[in-house]
């Protein structure tokens, strides 16, 4: 029953990305939706969890166009849609998307690196220092998360 979802969905959303280029397919979040796919059957899950994954997989690849249009009104709700996934699996099944840590700490990082420079009285010289210090420990947690098989 799972490999048939699997290859259904799967076949799905290669029917509506098939005329996507490279760009598109990265926009709309396709390779994400492959990647969770495959990982579906390797999660610790119940059943019933497992279906209400399989429903929101199944209700963000039938908001895919045929053919791409970011202006179009649907891809708004395409893109909340996603996004909602993504919490979902981030907080149910640890699963992140890649540079998902970098991403958070960058920020971070020039947070904390701009009082180093006030401190020093020159706020360009801790932008660089938050900038690395945000780098490293997102770029450990993403190597840590890849390793671990948790990125989707």
């Amino acid at each position: 029953m799972e490999e048939n979802w699997q290859e259904r969905v799967s076949h799905e959303i290669e029917t509506r990305t098939h005329a996507y280029t490279e760009q598109e397919l990265k926009i709309y979040s396709v390779p994400t939706l492959r990647n969770l796919i495959s990982k579906l059957p390797t999660l610790e899950a119940s059943a019933q969890q497992r279906e209400v994954l399989q429903g929101n997989i199944e209700a963000v690849v039938m908001l895919l166009p045929a053919m791409p249009n970011p202006k179009d009104e649907t891809f708004g709700l395409l893109q909340k849609r996603i996004n909602a996934l993504k919490k979902l699996v981030r907080e149910q099944y640890k699963l992140v998307s890649k540079g998902y840590y970098s991403g958070i700490w960058l920020p971070l990082g020039i947070g904390i690196g701009l009082p180093w420079g006030a401190m020093f009285k020159n706020i360009a010289l801790g932008i660089p220092i938050g900038v690395g210090i945000g780098l490293g420990i997102g770029g450990y947690l993403d190597r840590k998360a890849e390793k671990e098989g948790r990125v989707i």
